[in-house]
């Protein structure tokens, strides 16, 4: 497979921004305006900190690829086991004032020797939740690649969804090396509720948030590894693209 093959050609953003934009202080932001979009095409290159990310205690290789990303030639790879915790302190992180964001989307693949990945775990996690969440049971959502023995990608609000689902996408079964793009839409702070889209697909409608009574806004969107009990992973590659936060006009 091509390595920036992409499971559904035809999925475009809805606006593609050339370079890494910063967050936009509160009251600025109109409703729709893109508050971070990432697609590692221009420099730095070499330090991740100074596009905006924060760093954390997590025991992987954080690098930018340049061998085909999702939409161009870049892309954010992660390499490595992964720290024994969940965030904070571990994994790398964009963080901006707490807003009512609308949508958070990624694209991911997971490359390995030998496919589905014989490790007992889990890896690739995206998170998204207020400024100070200390758990990702206190988030809005919490997504992970269950590497074995079911091989899905899962998003857990109150409810799990899960990627493939065998009755829902007969015949789907994740592939080695080949990009899937996921949008969590339609993020109501009021229902406290999302929409799940895989590959332009509209799959699931009103999930609840994680964390149903204290989470009011985001502020916070953390990438990860996590070393569990089970398996290594040292030749485990999760690879980000097109990552973006979608502001919904509230504070």
């Amino acid at each position: 497979v091509a390595a920036n093959n992409v499971s559904d050609n035809s999925v475009t953003l809805k606006t593609i921004i050339s370079a890494p934009k910063k967050f936009q202080q509160p009251g600025s932001p109109t409703d729709g305006d893109i508050v971070w979009f990432d697609d590692f095409e221009l420099p730095p290159f070499d330090d991740l900190e100074e596009r905006g990310y924060d760093i954390g205690a997590n025991e992987v290789t954080w690098s930018i690829g340049t061998d085909g990303g999702a939409n161009g030639d870049n892309y954010l790879t992660i390499i490595g086991q992964g720290s024994g915790q969940h965030h904070p302190p571990g994994g790398l992180s964009y963080k901006f004032d707490d807003r009512q964001i609308e949508e958070v989307s990624w694209y991911v693949r997971i490359t390995a020797p030998t496919f589905p990945p014989h490790v007992g775990s889990a890896a690739g996690y995206v998170v998204a939740g207020e400024n100070g969440m200390n758990h990702g049971m206190n988030s809005i959502f919490f997504n992970y690649i269950l590497l074995y023995p079911d091989y899905q990608i899962r998003i857990i609000g109150g409810q799990t969804f899960f990627y493939p689902l065998p009755q829902r996408d007969p015949g789907v079964n994740l592939e080695n090396n080949v990009w899937y793009h996921f949008e969590v839409k339609n993020i109501d702070y009021t229902t406290k509720t999302f929409d799940v889209w895989v590959n332009g697909a509209h799959k699931q409608t009103g999930i609840n948030f994680r964390d149903q009574t204290t989470v009011s806004s985001m502020g916070s969107v953390y990438l990860y590894n996590y070393r569990g009990p089970y398996g290594n992973r040292e030749n485990l590659r999760i690879d980000f693209d097109d990552l973006t936060i979608i502001d919904g006009g509230g504070e």
